[in-house]
């Protein structure tokens, strides 16, 4: 079976360097490296898909594999690809670009974060967006143990356990998961963001302690596809 891989790029936020690996033959293959990470909060589809814990990104590279018209999230060792290094743009030997911008994509020297919002499932695979602006598509393997599904309630407990940010002028702490419910304080607060920890998740409802105050109760983690709050989606 014939396959074509074509290297996902990072999509810088601040700055990156580049550089000009040597050429081999496989001109058709270029590789990408940052430092930076890519995250955006909007959420899109029925969950996430990351990395598993345990898995050894040191060396290693994502990549796009096509086989039989189907587009294949993967990884395969980026020493194999030494080519020219662009900013944010792939090139496949059909002559193709595209620019990818995943849920999270944070490319390091020795390691690989990276997140997609899984949009349905199929009977042998999950659908992620691997491009937000362009709505582009691949697909990842259900039996792939190099990635981990969660669902959004599993993702967001996952990843503020330990701490994330909410708004109390907009987000006010509740006594109950409801918008009917009383505040939990006497008023809403200031404009400041406050650090959190969260405890469960019911829906759209998140119980929560907050850092500074100890004080308990409600608030909305998201609202349908907007993210309310803010966390370290890298870690």
């Amino acid at each position: 079976m014939n396959s074509l891989k074509f290297l996902i790029p990072a999509v810088m936020i601040f700055s990156c360097t580049q550089k000009v690996a040597e050429s081999t033959q496989k001109k058709d293959v270029r590789i990408f490296e940052s430092t930076a990470a890519f995250s955006k909060t909007a959420l899109v589809g029925i969950g996430i898909i990351e990395l598993a814990r345990g898995f050894d990104t040191y060396q290693m590279s994502p990549v796009i594999r096509k086989e039989n018209d189907r587009n294949w999230v993967d990884f395969d060792d980026k020493r194999k690809y030494l080519g020219e290094i662009y900013q944010g743009v792939t090139a496949s030997s059909e002559g193709l670009d595209m620019r990818l911008s995943p849920r999270l994509l944070n490319v390091g020297p020795d390691f690989v974060s990276i997140a997609f919002d899984c949009v349905r499932v199929t009977e042998d695979s999950y659908v992620v967006m691997i491009n937000k602006q362009t709505a582009e598509l691949a697909e990842i393997k259900k039996d792939d143990a190099r990635f981990t599904y969660l669902d959004l309630n599993t993702y967001a407990q996952e990843h503020t356990k330990f701490g994330f940010e909410f708004d109390p002028s907009t987000n006010p702490l509740r006594t109950a998961p409801s918008d009917d419910a009383s505040l939990a304080i006497s008023d809403k607060g200031d404009s400041a963001w406050k650090n959190a920890k969260s405890s469960r998740i019911e829906a759209e409802w998140m119980e929560i302690q907050v850092s500074e105050t100890q004080e308990k109760g409600w608030i909305r983690w998201r609202n349908g596809e907007d993210m309310l709050i803010r966390f370290n989606e890298g870690c």
